[in-house]
C-alpha cells in the first residue's frame, strides 16, 4: 500500500493562493485601469488623435473595476455623448436645432456683428474614426495581460513558501 506525502502542504498552499487571488487581482485590474485611463489622456486626448478644445471629453475619461463571485474586470469609459461618433465613426444625416449665432460678415465682407436666427435643418455628416478608446486597449494589452500573470505567479510562489 502506497502513502500521500505532502498533502498537507499543497492544501495550505491552495488555501493561501484561493484567498490572495481576489484581492491581488482587484489590485492588479485597478492599477492596469488607471494606466489605461491616464494613456487615453496623455497620449491620446492632448491633441494627438483629437484636438483638444475644452478638455471636457478628456476630463470625462473615467475607470471602475467590477467583480462578481466569479470574475473581476475592468472598464475605462466616458459618458459624454459625442465620443461616440469620435470612436466609431459617424456618416448620416443629424438636425441641427434652431438656435443664434454671432454674424460678422456678409458677402465676403466684414459687418459689425450682430446675432441672428439661424432655423433648425437637417446636416449631412461623414465624420471618420478617431479611436481614442479602443486603440489605447490594444496599445497597452499586451503589458497589462503581463502585469497580471507575473502578479499571479508572484502570489503562487509566495504561497509555496
Amino acid at each position: 500500500m502506497s502513502a500521500v506525502t505532502g498533502q498537507d502542504n499543497v492544501v495550505r498552499m491552495m488555501v493561501a493562493i484561493g484567498t490572495g487571488v481576489r484581492a491581488r487581482l482587484l489590485e492588479v485590474m485597478d492599477s492596469a485601469a488607471q494606466d489605461i485611463q491616464q494613456h487615453v489622456t496623455r497620449e491620446k486626448l492632448s491633441g494627438q488623435v483629437l484636438n483638444r478644445r475644452t478638455g471636457t471629453l478628456r476630463n470625462s475619461i473615467s475607470k471602475r473595476v467590477n467583480t462578481d463571485t466569479s470574475s473581476v474586470s475592468a472598464v475605462v469609459s466616458t459618458d459624454v455623448k459625442y465620443a461616440r461618433p469620435h470612436e466609431y465613426g459617424f456618416q448620416g444625416t443629424v438636425t441641427v436645432p434652431a438656435h443664434q449665432r454671432t454674424q460678422t460678415m456678409a458677402f465676403g465682407k466684414s459687418i459689425a456683428s450682430r446675432m441672428v436666427e439661424v432655423r433648425a435643418h437637417p446636416m449631412r455628416m461623414n465624420l471618420p474614426e478617431r479611436s481614442f478608446l479602443r486603440s489605447s486597449l490594444r496599445e497597452k494589452a499586451p503589458v497589462e495581460i503581463e502585469r497580471i500573470r507575473k502578479s499571479m505567479a508572484e502570489l503562487i510562489a509566495e504561497a509555496q513558501r
